[in-house]
This record gives C-alpha cells, structure tokens and sequence, in this order.
C-alpha cells in the first residue's frame, strides 16, 4: 500500500542520514586529534580504519533495506492491481474479462482463448486475427494478456475464432458452457447408469457397457474417472464458476455427462476401458446366469430352424435355455461376427 511505500522510503533516508553522521563524526575527531598533534600514526590508521568500516556497514545496510523494498514493493503491486479489476461487459470482448478503471484496459480471462495463448493443444485459435496480435504485444511479466476497451471488437473477433478440442471426434463442444459433452456410445451408455454411483456400479446399472478407469493410466497419474465426469446436478467440484453456474440451471438430473476440455487425453484413455458386454442388439440378462441374451431376429431363425439367414455355422457356444439363447460376456465379439454374416 502507499503507507507501507513510504515507511519504507523513510526507513531508507534514516539509514543513509545515521550513517553519515557517524562518519562525519568520526571525520571530524580525526581532524581534530590531528590538528592538535595529540595522535599517533598507529591512532589515526584505527580511526580512518573505523570510518571506512562504518561507511560500509552503512552502504551494505542500505543495499539490504532497498532489495528487502523491492520485493515487499513488487509483491504487493499485482495484488493492488487485482483488487482494481472489476467486471464491465460493455466495454471488454468478452463477460469473464476483467476492466481496470486506472488504465482502461481490459484482462483476458475468456478460458480457451487464454489457453490458445498459452500453447495448450486442446485449444486452437487463429492467431492471424488483429486480435491475436494485440494481446501478444500486450502481454505483463506475470503472462497475463491486456488489450485496451477501444480494441475490444478485435479481440471479440478473435475470440470467436476459437475453438476446443475434445477426447474423440464424436463428443461434442458446447461453447456456452465451455465444456464437452459425452457422445461416444460405449462411455455414454456407461456413464448414464454409473456415473453418480462412483465404484459401486454393478454390471445391469451398466446398461450393457463396462468401463474400467483403474486399468487406465488415468488412475496412476492421480485423475480417477469419477473426478473426469459430472452432470448438472454434480458439477464438479473446482469447475470455472461461468460453467457451474450455467450447468446448475439445467434440470436436475440429466442423463448427460460432461468434462472439461484440459482433460481430454485422461477422458479418451479412459474410453478405451469401455466396451458392450452384448453383440449389438443384444442384453444382459442376470437369471438365470449373467450372460448375453440373443435378440438378433435372424440369429434366431437360423437358431430355431427357421430359415438359414447367415453365412456362418451356429456357434457351439451359444447356448439354449427355454425358448431364449445365451452366451458369455467373454464371447461377445465372436457372436457379433457371427451376426455380420446374417442378412436381416
């Protein structure tokens, strides 16, 4: 603050004042001493000595008091600065920027823009943009980026022209809410009967999926799948205050699942734990085994004798219960093969 700034000051000048009137006392009895003829060599060669020692001591003190100054100055400064920054939509390019009243500029605060600016390779911009230009040329020593309120149409433009990346080409980006959401169908399915059940997700709550995030490297590196994903009523916690607000408006719920887009490597090795119990079409049945139940209508012809609709021979290890067929989870892509040779 201004008042730490200058007592700081004034310890300064005390010091630099002490310390010269101690040399200049000491100056001023050397000559004394000298002019009177009542000093040894020995005498004037200790005094001159002590005076050279305590212009030193005074100039090493004062070396010490003004970087001890500069550091208290220089962390205190940024902290001033912040509390400055207000929010003004009008007048930045983007409802997360921050205004500072003293310079009229404007903060980069929008999330993927920055993150564009900070070389991270799941945010892309186009960096051709006047926009672009104007917040590298306007960048602090702390990495912040600032543009002036009368460029806030250039750096909007900008801004538009990013975009994220997320885990895998089938989720999706909403840019409203700056998160991404869960569209691969494995993952998704999962996720919807699993996700607000943490570890404790059995098989039929799996809707035909299973996913595993402890075989994933996710796990090793501390990011466990259930900190990856969150719906609106569980948003993660720690998320951009912009995003839980706007996921907390939604109805509570919601069978969606979202990540972050700073995630999306975690959440694309975790996609590859994922996988359908079943061949497509078919489902988990729990009685009277946990196995796969046949659904596939020409699988069943041929099965039942009915008509020979596929290629391929009935595999031996699906099995007949009653009026329904079975087979094991372990079988699944077997089965599924043996269905691409049917005609429907």
């Amino acid at each position: 603050s201004e008042g730490e700034d200058s007592s700081h000051v004034a310890s300064l000048d005390w010091w630099k004042e002490a310390t010269e009137s101690l040399r200049s006392s000491l100056q001023q009895k050397l000559n004394q001493l000298d002019q009177g003829g009542h000093m040894s060599v020995h005498m004037k060669g200790e005094l001159k000595r002590k005076a050279r020692l305590m212009t030193l001591v005074g100039g090493l003190i004062m070396v010490i008091s003004l970087f001890v100054f500069a550091i208290r100055w220089g962390s205190t400064r940024p902290q001033e600065e912040q509390r400055k920054l207000i929010r003004a939509a009008a007048l930045c390019a983007d409802p997360s920027d921050l205004f500072n009243p003293a310079s009229r500029m404007c903060k980069l605060e929008n999330r993927v823009a920055f993150a564009a600016m900070a070389m991270q390779t799941w945010a892309q911009c186009n960096f051709d943009a006047a926009g672009a230009k104007i917040l590298q040329s306007n960048m602090d020593e702390s990495g912040s980026f600032w543009y002036s309120y009368e460029d806030r149409k250039a750096v909007a433009a900008f801004y538009s022209s990013c975009h994220s990346t997320c885990a895998t080409s089938s989720d999706t980006y909403d840019r409203r809410l700056g998160v991404c959401v869960v569209q691969e169908s494995e993952a998704s399915q999962w996720l919807r009967g699993c996700l607000r059940l943490g570890s404790g997700c059995l098989i039929r709550q799996g809707r035909g999926v299973a996913c595993d995030g402890s075989q994933s490297k996710i796990q090793a590196r501390g990011h466990s799948w259930q900190k990856l994903f969150f719906t609106p009523g569980n948003v993660m916690t720690g998320a951009p205050s912009e995003a839980s607000r706007l996921l907390a408006e939604q109805r509570q719920g919601s069978a969606r699942a979202y990540y972050y887009p700073e995630t999306g490597k975690h959440v694309e090795e975790f996609y590859r734990t994922c996988h359908f119990l079943c061949a497509k079409g078919d489902v988990v049945r729990e009685a009277p085994l946990l196995m796969c139940e046949v659904r596939n209508q020409a699988a069943l012809d041929q099965l039942s004798d009915v008509r020979r609709a596929c290629t391929g021979d009935v595999p031996d290890w699906i099995l007949a219960s009653g009026s329904s067929w079975y087979y094991s989870f372990s079988h699944q892509r077997l089965v599924q093969v043996f269905y691409d040779s049917c005609v429907q």
